[in-house]
This record gives structure tokens, C-alpha cells and sequence, in this order.
């Protein structure tokens, strides 16, 4: 069973601690890889914030993305509470959208996590990673929208496998973890000589 628990981003945290490849695939990832553009052409943070950065019809949706206010707010602002505090505020964050629902202010605490940081409890330090440029190749076929977030979810992944090096059988076994079948390139062909059957039947 696949748990994506993009609303509670506090899993990241127990993720973390038991070194689950879920730690790549959890945290808030409003207005860092994520974004919703409605039918209007209005640019939010996440489908749950009702607050606009801007209207794609009126600017380049690149500009919105790098300069808009408040994305750059929640990308920079460090938040409020027991969230700026943590030391996996940088893993989970919290969730905006329910701050702002909750209490109108959108960099407070995350009311429904229910963690406690301890004082002594220092911030993970990220090990320096390495990839290899077979595993280097293969990242740059991801799609460009998504590729920063895959990198992310490998990266963490390593980190929690004690992993300093990223090779491409590390690239597998993170979607395998998450969940995800990689298609191999036999595989892929397979499928297309089978479309190609199918399209040459009368």
C-alpha cells in the first residue's frame, strides 16, 4: 500500500528515523517543485491555498515562478513556532495550507503535528554526495519540471541508506522503494514493437 501523505509532511520525520524511502516522496512541496495553475490561469502554491502569485495569461509563468513574492516567501521564510525550531523543518516544513486555514497567518506552526522538537536535537547534516556519470546521464532524461524533485527523492534516499556515491542501481532501488517499477529500455521496446503490431492489424 502507497501512503503520500503530501498534507501531513510530517511523515518525513518518521521517515527519516527508520530509514524508509518514503523520506523522498514526503514534505510540503509547495512553491519549491510544485505549483497549481487553475483553469483562470491563476498560479497557487498548492490546490489548498487560496492565495495567487500571479495569472499566466498576464506574465510568463517562469517569472511567476522565480520572483513571485510569495513563492519566495515560502521558499525563504523560515517558519514560526515549534516548525522553525525543528530540526527537520527542511525535510517537512509543515503545511502552509493549513496554517493559513487555521489561523490566517501562513508561516506559523503546523497546528495538527503533534511532535515536540527536543532542544538538544540538531539539525541532520547532509552528507556530500557524489553521482556517477552513468547515474548523471539518466537523471537528465527525467523531465525538466520534475527532475530538481527526483534528484531530491534519490539524494535522500542515499543519505538514508548510508549511501555516498549515486550509481544508477541506486536510482532503481529508490523507485522501487517508493513504489515505482523502472521501465527498462527492453522492456520499452517490447511495448512499442506491440503497438506497432496492433496498428499494423486490420
Amino acid at each position: 500500500m502507497m501512503v503520500r501523505a503530501r498534507c501531513a509532511p510530517q511523515v518525513a520525520r518518521i521517515a527519516s528515523l527508520r530509514s524508509s524511502p518514503l523520506i523522498g516522496s514526503a514534505g510540503c512541496t509547495a512553491a519549491k517543485s510544485y505549483c497549481r495553475i487553475t483553469p483562470r490561469g491563476d498560479v497557487t502554491p498548492c490546490p489548498y491555498l487560496p492565495l495567487v502569485a500571479g495569472n499566466v495569461r498576464e506574465q510568463p509563468f517562469h517569472q511567476i515562478w522565480q520572483d513571485a513574492a510569495l513563492f519566495r516567501r515560502l521558499r525563504e521564510e523560515t517558519p514560526g513556532g515549534r516548525c522553525g525550531g525543528c530540526a527537520f523543518k527542511e525535510l517537512c516544513g509543515g503545511c502552509r495550507a493549513r496554517t493559513f486555514a487555521l489561523s490566517g497567518d501562513l508561516m506559523r506552526e503546523d497546528p495538527w503535528c503533534a511532535y515536540q522538537p527536543e532542544e538538544t536535537l540538531q539539525p541532520m547534516q547532509a552528507a556530500i554526495l557524489t553521482w556517477t556519470p552513468e547515474a548523471e546521464a539518466r537523471v537528465q532524461r527525467i523531465p525538466s519540471f520534475i527532475r530538481e524533485r527526483a534528484k531530491r527523492a534519490i539524494e535522500r534516499y542515499a543519505q538514508a541508506q548510508q549511501v555516498l556515491q549515486i550509481t544508477p542501481a541506486v536510482m532503481t532501488a529508490t523507485l522501487e522503494g517508493l513504489g515505482r517499477r523502472p521501465v527498462s529500455p527492453t522492456s520499452a521496446a517490447s511495448r512499442d514493437r506491440s503497438k506497432d503490431v496492433r496498428r499494423e492489424q486490420p
